[in-house]
Formats: C-alpha cells, structure tokens, sequence
C-alpha cells in the first residue's frame, strides 16, 4: 500500500454512528408528526364545533391548547436536534469521498452544509451535493479512477427526498405566516388544516430522508473496503 492511499484511509471515518443517529431522531419526528397530527384533526373537530354555534366548555378549549403547545414545543427541539445531527452527518459523508478516490470534487465539506443557509443557494444547493455524495459514494465505480464517479447514477430517492423537504419547509414557512394573522374561527380552521397538510408532508419527507442516509453509509463503507481491498492487491 503506498503512502498516499495510507493517508486516503486514514482521512476516513465510518458513517455508522451519524447514520444511526440521524435515523434515530427523524423516527422520532416521525412519531412526533403522526401525534400532531391526530392532535390537528382534534382541533379542527373543535372549531368546526364552535363555527356551527355549538357549545364547547373551557376544560375543551384548554386541552386543546395544551395539546399543541406540547407538540409544538417538542417538535421544535427535536427539529433543531435533527437538523444539526443531519448537518453533521453531511459534513462528515462529504468529507470522506476524498479517502474513496473521489477527485474533482465541487464542494468543500464547509460549503456542502453552508449551502443549506444561504437564500436562493439553499433550493438546489443541498440537492447537488447530496447527488455528489451518492454519486461519488458508489461502490460499483472504479476506485483507481478519481472521476469515474461522476459518470454514476443517481437515485430518485434523492430528488423525491428533496422535493418532500421543500414543500415541507415551505408549507410551515406560510403556515407561520398565516398563524400570525388568524383571528376569525373561519381563519383559525384554514391555518389548522394546514398545520394538519404540512404534519402529513412530513412523515414521508422524514422517511425518505432516513433511507437516503442509510443507503450512503452503506455505499460509503462498501466503497470503503473495496478500495482498501484494492490497495492492498496492489501493495
């Protein structure tokens, strides 16, 4: 093994932890969204109570708020906590397609999370480097030949993934903007049956999501052995 693939392996850290860690908090989202949304529905069947002139009793109302204050609150937390695991996650799985053999790189693990913070950048940035790290990922592409990955496929999970988490956030983004402007019960059901849509969005957005990242770390780490396999055949 020459000295440059010693250094290739070992700039490399296996993604099983991240992997095992981002899964764990985006099934915990997940559960969280299917709780909102039972809780969403609840809220509707309750205004839609008091739209008809019906009589609800203060003990009604003050669950009802109680509910999604909890959720919400939860659902908050556990989205941060996500997004910095899976901002980790990314770095790291970019980071290591150089120990893969992987040349002509676009990005720098720096830049292939910052381009999730950026207006305008952040609609395809994540995109493109997500397909890099598929693409460059593949345990089927020569590992002697640093640019034969980008002539990989890529899988429609990672646009179906993207598409879901964009209308996700977009939907929450109005949803906050329509909360904030609710009075009339009218008004209040609109923005719940949306809270109610955007829940729903979630859960697949959330599942694709859990596969993308299982999927890359099992490419990773294949791709991983290959080439270390490789690089011993040729000592």
């Amino acid at each position: 093994m020459n000295n440059a693939s010693v250094h290739r392996a070992s700039d490399f850290t296996s993604l099983h932890s991240r992997t095992r860690a981002v899964s764990l908090f985006l099934t915990v989202i997940i559960i969280i969204d299917v709780v909102a949304v039972v809780f969403d529905y609840l809220q509707i069947q309750l205004l839609n109570h008091v739209q008809a002139g019906e009589f609800i009793t203060e003990a009604e109302a003050m669950a009802n708020d109680s509910r999604q204050a909890m959720i919400g609150i939860i659902y908050s937390i556990m989205f941060v906590v996500t997004a910095v695991t899976f901002c980790m996650w990314i770095h790291r799985a970019y980071k290591n397609l150089p120990s893969l053999g992987a040349e002509g790189l676009k990005y720098s693990p720096g830049w292939a999370v910052g381009g999730f913070f950026v207006p305008i950048l952040s609609l395809f940035r994540p995109y493109q480097v997500t397909k890099e790290i598929w693409k460059a990922s593949d345990p089927a592409v020569e590992v002697n030949d640093g640019l034969a990955w980008q002539n990989a496929e890529a899988s429609p999970i990672i646009i179906l993934w993207w598409v879901m988490f964009l209308v996700s956030s977009y939907a929450g983004y109005f949803l906050m903007r329509a909360s904030l402007t609710a009075e009339t019960v009218g008004e209040l059901i609109t923005v719940s049956k949306l809270t109610l849509a955007t829940d729903i969005v979630d859960i697949p957005a959330a599942f694709l999501a859990i596969i993308l990242v299982r999927t890359i770390g099992q490419r990773q780490g294949q791709k991983f052995k290959r080439s270390a396999d490789a690089s011993i055949w040729h000592k």
